[in-house]
């Protein structure tokens, strides 16, 4: 049996992936009702979406790497402060 984090990882994918998939089912069914009209619609919403997660990465990264350092700065601060007031 895997341990359960690979599990939770494992189950985050699959429905990322089934996410995909009915996506690109509707997409599918929607561009064929349309006749192809959807096309052009469906592309700027997808440009627009691709940028919208492009900066969440981005600035997620880049803020989860800078609340960390801080963290780290803060506990660093208060072992030394604690050891300073036990000499």
């Amino acid at each position: 049996m895997p341990p359960p984090d690979e599990t939770a990882r494992r189950g985050s994918w699959l429905s990322i992936l089934l996410a995909v998939a009915i996506s690109v089912l509707v997409f599918a069914a929607l561009f064929m009702l349309t006749g192809g009209t959807i096309a052009l619609p469906a592309a700027a919403a997808f440009v627009i979406f691709g940028m919208a997660a492009f900066h969440y990465l981005v600035w997620g990264w880049w803020l989860s790497k800078l609340i960390h350092r801080e963290v780290e700065e803060e506990e660093r601060a208060k072992a030394e402060g604690g050891r300073q007031k036990e000499e």
